[in-house]
């Protein structure tokens, strides 16, 4: 593993926790790996969490612990040709000093599902030991063959205290900005950016050190970090378990009747870009499951705010949608049509292809008339076939207009 020299490596390297006992916060986590290293031979690891969560500096801090034979890849980059080598030798050293080498690998969901089978082999004779770390969910991502032979260590989002904690760490660390202060407004600014990434705090850290042109010491003030702050997108992940996240959080807020929320949650998605249409196929589904016949007008809205979106597109097309997500929060709820519909298919599958009562059939000849098709016997109100004639699937709520519907039906009932 090459390391550069003082002031040649980014701040967050030179300030980067070298040892388990350094790290800041996840005393628990750290307890863990410290009873699995006692395991001879040591495991190998996953390491799970969000973007500046500290995955790197706990892979690493954990490989040192091990040994001091470190080979470090990111599987964006790396080639399997170059990881083999770097096994091959570790091999080599375990068979000369008895120690293991480890095999750090950032961002391993990269690896395809065969690139991911290279890894086996070694993973079960455990002659190295492998770290990979990884911002997606090993379970989306990973061949549950790889996650069963390595120990999965799930990292969170640092809190405020263990931010604030580590950035003081920063600012008097002796590789870091040596006592350097930061005045109070200036650091709310850096916690807010940060927003739980270490890596983007610290580097709005030393960018605001570098532009200032300040020395060692001095105070940065609010004016100095607002300079230094990018342009920041929101982060939303497309493709992985936030996407499915803060839609299941958008469904759920609308479902428990929420505008607040679920306003909310439309705007983390469409400020993250994701698919309006995306969005607006969920409303639809969810207005005809979860609201139905207790607001017959939902589906209408939702489908509406459909075809205003697809006719204004962005950016002003979040103005239906926004207005239909208010609609439908707020609207009575019944799930009654589609249970009804699932209790209906249970019924088919139980009692298969019954026959269509005669007098519902179509009779386009004679000899289907004679035969009694599309005859009504006298008396007679049924609709379904005889062999499940009053089995009833349709359960009217007393939401909305689903009671009205449900008393008429009642009255129908009593008619009969």
């Amino acid at each position: 593993m090459k390391e550069g020299k003082g002031s040649e490596l980014p701040l967050y390297e030179r300030v980067r926790p070298r040892r388990l006992d350094e790290i800041i916060g996840e005393e628990e986590v750290v307890e863990s790996v410290r009873k699995r290293l006692k395991i001879h031979p040591p495991p190998s690891f996953i390491i799970w969490g969000p973007p500046g969560s500290g995955k790197t500096t706990l892979g690493l801090a954990i490989a040192r612990e091990i040994s001091e034979f470190i080979f470090s890849f990111s599987a964006g980059s790396s080639t399997l040709k170059e990881i083999k080598r770097a096994i091959d030798e570790g091999i080599q050293i375990r068979k000369k000093t008895g120690k293991y080498s480890t095999i750090f690998i950032d961002e391993i969901h990269r690896f395809n599902k065969a690139q991911q089978d290279f890894l086996l082999p070694y993973l079960e004779k455990r002659e190295v030991v492998i770290i990979g770390a990884t911002t997606e969910n090993p379970s989306f991502v990973l061949k549950t063959s790889l996650l069963s032979r390595m120990v999965l260590i799930v990292l969170k989002k640092p809190t405020r205290d263990q931010m604030t904690e580590i950035f003081k760490r920063i600012l008097d660390h002796p590789e870091g900005l040596k006592g350097t202060k930061i005045d109070d407004e200036a650091f709310e600014i850096l916690l807010q950016f940060a927003d739980g990434d270490l890596r983007s705090g610290i580097n709005l850290l030393e960018s605001a050190f570098s532009f200032s042109g300040k020395k060692y010491g001095d105070v940065l003030t609010k004016e100095d970090i607002l300079k230094a702050i990018p342009d920041k997108g929101i982060h939303y992940d497309r493709d992985g378990e936030e996407h499915y996240n803060l839609i299941s959080a958008f469904i759920k807020s609308m479902r428990g009747g929420d505008p607040d929320a679920a306003i909310y949650y439309l705007a983390r998605m469409l400020e993250g870009g994701e698919d309006p249409l995306y969005i607006l196929r969920r409303m639809i589904i969810f207005a005809a499951e979860d609201i139905g016949n207790a607001d017959p007008m939902a589906l209408t809205v939702a489908v509406s705010a459909m075809q205003g979106f697809e006719k204004v597109g962005m950016p002003e097309g979040w103005i239906p949608i926004a207005q239909a997500v208010i609609y439908l929060s707020t609207a009575p709820k019944s799930k009654a049509s589609y249970t009804a519909y699932m209790n209906a298919v249970e019924e088919v599958k139980r009692t298969g292809a019954l026959p269509v009562p005669m007098h519902l059939r179509n009779a386009p000849t004679e000899l289907m008339e004679k035969l009694g098709y599309g005859k009504v016997k006298d008396g007679y109100k049924g609709f379904l076939p005889e062999e499940i004639r009053g089995k009833r699937f349709y359960y009217p709520s007393s939401s909305g207009y689903e009671n009205e519907i449900k008393k008429k039906l009642s009255d129908k009932e009593e008619e009969k």
